[in-house]
């Protein structure tokens, strides 16, 4: 596709110059370029004084000298704008809003550019809007149904919410009215705003590349935005006061939480089937049995079922904060569940060991992020070995990986450590051992509520259902059972069908991560915190290795 921009001069902030960069690998073409003609007007002294708007004077000094996230750093992209017809542009200004003169107008249209990227100017109106074949596209970093206006991320982060959505819009006479050409969902950071804007611009910048090949496979898809969030401003001097004190003692609070309450999982083991809870999630109806670990220093979690002749077999997750990494084991049914270390052929962290039976086999596709590749084992439940290792994928931090067969194709589902938990990539082979391809819309899915997989998938009422977990505002909250209406190599779609929590009754009723069954059987984990020396120890040792 043939797009253009309309930019404040030869320089771009770093997320806005990402932006660009995706869509010139995706190989769409930069045709023009809109740049403001700036003009000085000078102004006395006393004029300035009379005029500054000291309500706002807090948090104008300190955008002016202390705040500086990267990914508002100045780019000069005047070597991308080599060869791109640039026009310089004094626009006409009415009240608030500015109108781009009609010659400039033609001379776009003269490229025939499909879309225009605004990142620069105020709110513009006229020709210009309709200069392009989709219009003119724009960054929102907002929910519209929650909070309208700005700073981009600054109330979300004030007020505590737990998600921060992002929009990318067609703009229209009409003041945030406009379709919604692709919508996102973060996490807020609420101890960093200055984390938490460096995350909600650079994560976004993908977005108008994967419209544009979400347009090139199915047309242009929007939704009419309903916009009934409250519309905020800069914060005025005590909002600035407040937030100035709010956000250090958060800080403290945050990481005083880390070191001195870890997680503590354990599994349940319920007699029920997994998938009514699909359609009746009640948790409190179960008797659930927990598999503890004794050492409070170490828990069990991630756990997956199978039958496989005549066996029952349970994998999971056995963490030790003395390591500070997970090794695998399987719990004995006809033992009392006594859990027995699976033997690996390394000693990398390992989790979430999904399970499945392929051709008579039994195949285990284990978590192992610090190996960036996705391996594929035979499991030998003889002598309780991973065995014959198979490369999916190389060069990928992946969480949380899932395969299995869905008409008539095999998908490869997983979420990156980069982003825990945050967005959902797909790829798709004829066979479990690949070559795998990616899907043409990834990430397909960007939303911490109910994107990381939480369980491996089933069939129910002819539908697949893919458990997934919310992470918002705390990690494994709580299992969403997502049923995938379309699951094609070019589309996705998927929507909530039910929420499971922990009983609050449960001695482990913190959160719930992982959720599986093979029909008699329901297998499950939830956590509690605890204090322990060797957790305290595991937290300070990653604090002090990175910047938190």
């Amino acid at each position: 596709m043939r797009f253009g921009l309309l930019v404040n001069g030869p320089f771009l902030q770093r997320w806005q110059y990402q932006t660009v960069q995706h869509l010139l690998d995706d190989g769409h073409i930069l045709v023009v370029a809109v740049g403001r003609e700036e003009t000085f007007q000078p102004v006395s002294f006393f004029s300035k004084v009379a005029k500054y708007p000291y309500q706002w004077f807090i948090y104008r000094f300190w955008q002016r000298f202390f705040f500086r996230p990267k990914a508002k750093n100045i780019i000069d992209i005047r070597e991308i704008l080599t060869g791109i017809d640039t026009i310089k542009c004094l626009p006409e200004v009415r009240g608030k809003t500015e109108w781009i003169p009609d010659e400039v107008v033609g001379r776009v249209r003269q490229h025939n550019p499909d879309f225009l990227l605004r990142f620069g100017f105020n709110i513009i109106r006229g020709g210009i809007l309709e200069a392009a074949v989709y219009g003119v596209w724009s960054f929102h970093h907002d929910d519209e149904q929650v909070i309208r206006g700005g700073p981009p991320g600054f109330w979300e982060v004030f007020n505590g919410h737990n998600t921060n959505g992002v929009m990318l819009q067609r703009l229209t006479e009409k003041l945030d009215a406009g379709p919604i050409i692709d919508k996102i969902w973060l996490p807020v950071i609420r101890h960093s705003y200055k984390a938490h804007l460096d995350m909600l611009l650079s994560e976004s910048a993908f977005m108008p590349a994967r419209a544009c090949r979400s347009i090139a496979l199915h047309g242009v898809k929007t939704r009419v935005p309903e916009t009934v969030g409250r519309l905020y401003r800069n914060p005025k001097n005590m909002s600035m006061l407040r937030f100035m004190l709010k956000i250090p003692a958060r800080r403290i609070g945050f990481h005083l939480q880390q070191l001195f309450r870890q997680e503590s999982w354990c599994i349940g083991l319920a007699v029920a089937d997994h998938k009514t809870m699909t359609i009746r999630p009640e948790l409190s109806d179960l008797s659930v049995r927990w598999i503890k670990h004794p050492d409070r220093t170490q828990y069990f979690a991630d756990p997956f079922i199978v039958d496989f002749q005549g066996q029952t077999i349970i994998l999971a997750e056995h963490f030790s904060y003395h390591t500070g990494r997970g090794r695998l084991v399987r719990l004995l049914p006809e033992n009392d569940y006594q859990a027995v270390e699976v033997q690996t052929p390394d000693e990398l962290h390992r989790s979430f060991p999904f399970l499945f039976v392929h051709g008579g086999k039994l195949f285990c596709l284990p978590e192992c992020y610090t190996s960036r590749t996705i391996t594929l084992f035979e499991f030998n439940p003889d002598n309780n070995h991973l065995e014959n290792p198979r490369v999916l994928l190389r060069n990928v931090d992946a969480l949380d990986p899932l395969l299995f067969e869905h008409e008539g194709r095999w998908w490869l589902l997983y979420s990156r450590k980069h982003l825990p938990g945050i967005q959902l990539f797909a790829w798709y082979a004829e066979s479990p051992f690949g070559p795998f391809r990616p899907h043409r819309l990834n990430p397909l899915k960007t939303d911490p509520r109910s994107t990381r997989n939480a369980g491996a998938p089933f069939m129910m009422n002819g539908f697949l259902i893919r458990p997934a977990q919310d992470i918002a505002g705390s990690y494994g909250k709580a299992v969403v059972m997502n049923r995938v209406e379309v699951l094609t190599p070019e589309d996705f779609s998927e929507s909530p069908l039910g929420r499971l929590e922990p009983d609050s009754s449960w001695q482990f009723n913190q959160g719930l991560h992982t959720f599986n069954g093979n029909g008699n059987l329901i297998v499950l984990d939830a956590k509690t915190y605890r204090f322990s020396l060797a957790g305290f120890r595991h937290v300070w040792k990653q604090k002090t290795a990175r910047k938190v």
